[in-house]
């Protein structure tokens, strides 16, 4: 009875690595490029033909991004650290989709500073923004550990 044990143990573990294996592989069929915007801290260019495909990719556990264009499209403002953000110059009102894979929740703000309160981004949350904020953030509270 243990040796049936020991083989379904054995085969129940072959499965569950092929599973990962094949859920951690990278794509291979096209290359982006990820490129830091001199200046503009946390703010990167995104390029190169599978760019979209591998978007939401970027933001890894622990940040709150931000992408210029719906869908996590365009160029990508990682915000680079907790509590209160401006966001930089050139991405200043063109954040379109987020994904808060911070610390806590993330208040969105029109306005420098804390002005103009628009809503809160949940922890784990990601999509595209409200139409009303589309265009719009200026500040970030990440309130990591919340």
């Amino acid at each position: 009875m243990s040796h049936i044990r020991t083989r379904l143990a054995a085969a129940a573990v072959a499965v569950l690595a092929g599973a990962s294996a094949l859920a951690a592989a990278p794509s291979a069929s096209a290359e982006t490029t990820v490129t830091a915007v001199a200046g503009e801290q946390g703010v990167y260019r995104v390029t190169g033909p599978d760019a979209l495909n591998s978007a939401w990719d970027l933001c890894k556990d622990g940040q709150t991004c931000f992408w210029q264009n719906a869908n996590a499209g365009g160029w990508i403002w990682v915000v680079p650290y907790c509590g209160l953000n401006n966001v930089p110059g050139w991405f200043n009102d063109r954040a379109s989709s987020v994904w808060n894979r911070g610390g806590g929740p993330a208040e969105i703000y029109a306005g420098y500073d804390r002005s103009g309160y628009m809503g809160t981004v949940a922890r784990w949350w990601r999509g595209n923004l409200a139409s009303a904020h589309n265009d719009r953030l200026t500040s970030v509270d990440v309130r990591c550990g919340s």
